[in-house]
């Protein structure tokens, strides 16, 4: 993959923030925070595009959501100086289960899914409250595979991950580290997941992300064939049709996505 150059991208996400706020005429952001590193980086690049006072952060737990997942959004909120609340969503959780029949009569993939989109509702209602815009957090690596709820966390006004791979939003992370520690190093070295189940990892549906961005790199941005992605890569090539039959698969979804952020240093 193309050598990364952390500094021109973090300045092309805030830029690219500051610039369609400014056209929409809007100057408050809302992002939900899940401890995760991609919220993490959106936020940030939110700081640096319109102050950490016009900057929204919500944590929206269920059962699923880890003691250390909250503590790591309340540490990044705080190190940004950002607002900061916590949505308790899993009474509605509970609720829905109980209406459809109880969550043993469900598919394992509905349950899941109903926990991002009921967070969307519940951080569209702050950005009616705040009239501010929400952000987006998904990243090219997660839209290509299809790893995102439709109606859920596929929602925002701006999707500014949308153009880089997860090791690209790694690198960002340690470049807005670069002085001091502001995302916090558990976010950044703990194993990325959506915590919709107990024990959740994302591993567990996907091949590793170091694996996976070089994989999309040269199936995607190349245009090689799977065979010749495998070649280049250095995956196995079942592997590399795993990834490829994921991309068409959820290719629909896509289209349902929030404008992207173009990042011309990744090019």
């Amino acid at each position: 993959m193309k050598r990364l150059n952390a500094a021109r991208i973090f300045n092309e996400l805030s830029g690219g923030i500051k610039k369609f706020f400014k056209t929409a005429g809007a100057d408050k952001a809302v992002i939900g925070l899940s401890g995760g590193i991609d919220c993490a980086v959106v936020a940030a690049a939110a700081v640096a595009a319109l102050g950490a006072k016009n900057v929204y952060g919500v944590a929206l737990p269920t059962r699923f959501s880890s003691r250390e997942s909250m503590e790591l959004a309340k540490k990044l909120a705080k190190n940004l100086g950002i607002n900061f609340r916590i949505i308790n969503i899993d009474g509605a959780f509970e609720s829905l289960l109980k209406e459809m029949g109880g969550e043993k009569k469900l598919r394992k993939l509905t349950a899941q899914n109903l926990q991002p989109r009921l967070r969307a509702n519940a951080l569209m209602a702050v950005s009616n409250e705040t009239g501010g815009l929400l952000l987006n957090t998904g990243n090219k690596t997660e839209i290509a595979v299809g790893y995102f709820t439709l109606y859920g966390d596929s929602c925002g006004a701006l999707a500014p991950l949308a153009e880089l791979y997860k090791e690209h939003v790694y690198a960002a992370a340690e470049y807005i580290n670069k002085d001091k520690e502001i995302i916090p190093r558990g976010t950044i070295t703990r194993p990325p997941t959506a915590e919709l189940a107990r024990g959740q990892k994302d591993s567990d549906d996907l091949p590793p992300y170091k694996i996976l961005d070089k994989i999309l790199y040269y199936y995607l941005d190349k245009k090689l064939t799977p065979a010749a992605a495998a070649k280049k890569s250095g995956a196995d090539i079942s592997v590399v049709k795993r990834a490829e039959a994921l991309y068409k698969k959820n290719l629909f979804k896509q289209k349902y996505l929030p404008p992207a952020i173009k990042i011309s240093s990744i090019h």
